[in-house]
């Protein structure tokens, strides 16, 4: 059986990085000198854990050679990953005026707002299925598109208490066998697990 596709976001997902360090907080390491990054608690066994049941990769709205350095250190070397994106695949573009209208956001045409999007159409191209495609991100705004696709966390912003990743690490799994994760209602997900 073909293991699902989970991509995973970067920034405030998986990491904090910040150019002032965190007080009290060592971070795990250092970025060019002046880029300070906190890997976000758990984070090895939730890897660990999802390589089990899913296919993953990586798609992040930073610069590649960000997105790539990240990578290296986060993730274990012998672990094979199905693509690692930075916003070279996003889109970046306005929101739909018709959005902005239905939801009575206050917008001028001057002035919209603009956003890097993650368009799934870009991975089915690929040869992936979308019914079986899962996104891990922190900004809802970024998968407007795709938004059936979508596991949303907190913000991640350097707490050595968190405990968002441990979570999902059980959530997670419980989608594998679900037939079209678009259709399944997944705000509200950590309600869904035990602790």
């Amino acid at each position: 059986m073909v293991k699902p596709l989970l991509i995973l976001d970067l920034d405030e997902t998986l990491i904090y990085a910040t150019e002032v360090p965190l007080p009290d907080i060592d971070p795990h390491f250092v970025l060019w000198k002046h880029y300070y990054v906190y890997k976000r608690p758990f984070l090895e066994t939730f890897i660990q854990t999802c390589q089990s049941y899913f296919e993953l990769a990586v798609w992040s709205s930073a610069t590649s050679d960000y997105v790539n350095k990240i990578v290296k250190e986060i993730f274990p070397s012998n672990l094979s990953l199905a693509f690692v994106w930075s916003r070279k695949k996003c889109t970046y573009a306005t929101y739909p005026i018709n959005y902005m209208e239905s939801s009575g956001l206050a917008y001028d045409h001057y002035s919209l707002p603009r956003v890097w999007f993650k368009k799934l159409q870009k991975v089915k191209k690929l040869g992936y299925d979308l019914s079986k495609t899962l996104m891990v991100d922190n900004s809802p705004e970024k998968l407007f598109y795709n938004y059936g696709n979508a596991v949303y966390v907190d913000d991640f912003k350097g707490d050595t208490n968190d405990r968002e990743l441990m979570f999902l690490s059980k959530y997670l799994p419980t989608l594998c066998a679900v037939e079209n994760v678009r259709v399944l209602e997944k705000r509200g997900w950590k309600s869904m697990v035990n602790e």
